[in-house]
């Protein structure tokens, strides 16, 4: 059987999910984690899981343990079941269609994005070059997580700043997270059996994006040129004032690299709650320790904000609104604070079903509810699977 196979890689993990080439039915998943550390391989089929801590110095090193034990537990027996290697790339070039083979022009555009993608453009091309080591003959191809917003309209991408300068060094609001996104969007037509739907998504996670989606379409979402903007994150700082920057640096006489290290690295909850950037952590301090609160009560007030403006850019006619990814699709006290403080568009939560376990997806509102309210589980990895196969197709 031909198989298509989906690489997420972070900074220090690699993620990934082999798919049927013709149907895309998962038969097969796995994480590579603490590369660069003490790794650990999981992988996950037949209602297995097999789990084998061994040394990832690098990426590399990481695929070549991934092909040993995908031979070993059968879940490939020849190197050629493999038709194709989809790769979640954050960004590779604004010229770049997704999705796109990867070529010498693609890798040009991941290098560019190290710029101003310092987390994830990086490990991107490291876990692509760990491939391109190990299968040479394999198609990679890769699927944007920008692609999702190219429909946003000129008012909602362009920053006001001096147009000469935006066009010469390209800077526009790209957004980020479109490929879960693009999966909320297409799941919920299917859900309420509507062509086109009018849905605010909440992507909360250690990266989260708040998108307004119309006609099926992007027409804004909360992060911008970088992923450092709109939300407060795990340790991202979101939307702040830039003058911050030119202070730091300009009068302070901080070192550049350091304050950006700092606003990506050191920030977010971490940066303010001083403990931890896992959400949870703060949960089970949130009555005892002012930081921690003041984090949480941040990080929902920013949520609040940004789904309140979508909302009314819609305007009267939206579907859904929907929580998704790690803490959206989790965390129900997150949800039960932000719907608790969006009274003012009659938004009515059920506490009962904000509670329950789900697989696929729950609704949570009650029926008075101005807007339906979700909770779904979204699957950027299938995103990427069909991506795939419609451009080897």
């Amino acid at each position: 059987m031909k198989k298509i196979l989906v690489v997420n890689a972070g900074s220090s993990s690699l993620k990934w999910a082999f798919y049927s080439e013709n149907k895309l039915e998962q038969l097969s998943s796995g994480l590579c984690e603490r590369i660069n550390l003490d790794g650990r391989i999981i992988l996950k089929f037949d209602g297995q899981k097999i789990i084998e801590d061994v040394n990832l110095p690098n990426h590399s090193e990481a695929v070549k343990n991934l092909i040993r034990l995908w031979k070993e537990h059968g879940l490939i027996k020849d190197l050629n079941e493999i038709e194709a290697i989809g790769f979640r790339t954050p960004y590779s070039g604004h010229d770049i269609l997704s999705p796109a083979v990867y070529d010498a022009k693609v890798k040009s555009g991941i290098e560019e994005a190290k710029k101003f993608i310092p987390l994830h453009a990086p490990a991107t091309l490291s876990s692509i070059e760990g491939f391109e080591q190990h299968l040479p003959n394999v198609k990679k191809i890769i699927a944007q997580d920008t692609a999702f917003h190219v429909t946003m309209p000129k008012i909602n991408k362009t920053f006001p700043i001096n147009k000469d300068w935006a066009k010469k060094f390209n800077i526009y609001k790209f957004g980020y997270h479109g490929l879960s996104h693009d999966y909320i969007t297409t799941k919920m037509m299917k859900i309420l059996g509507k062509k086109k739907v009018n849905i605010v998504v909440a992507h909360l996670g250690s990266g989260s994006s708040i998108c307004a989606v119309k006609d099926s379409q992007s027409i804004d979402v909360s992060v911008g040129f970088s992923s450092l903007d709109g939300l407060m994150m795990g340790t991202r700082c979101g939307g702040i004032d830039p003058g911050i920057a030119d202070y730091l640096t300009r009068v302070e006489g901080q070192d550049p690299n350091d304050v950006f290290n700092m606003m990506v690295k050191q920030s977010g909850l971490l940066g303010v709650s001083g403990i931890s950037n896992d959400i949870r952590d703060l949960h089970e301090l949130y009555e005892k320790n002012e930081d921690a609160k003041l984090a949480i009560d941040i990080f929902v007030s920013r949520i609040v904000d940004y789904i309140a403006m979508y909302l009314n850019k819609l305007g009267t006619k939206i579907d859904a609104l929907v929580f998704t990814a790690g803490i959206g699709e989790n965390d129900d006290i997150i949800r039960k604070m932000v719907i608790d403080k969006l009274q003012l568009f009659g938004l009515k939560l059920n506490q009962k079903e904000n509670l329950e376990k789900y697989d696929d997806f729950k609704i949570i509102s009650n029926n008075n509810s101005s807007i339906p309210i979700y909770k779904v589980r979204t699957d950027e990895e299938v995103v990427i699977a069909r991506y795939v196969k419609n451009l080897i197709k």
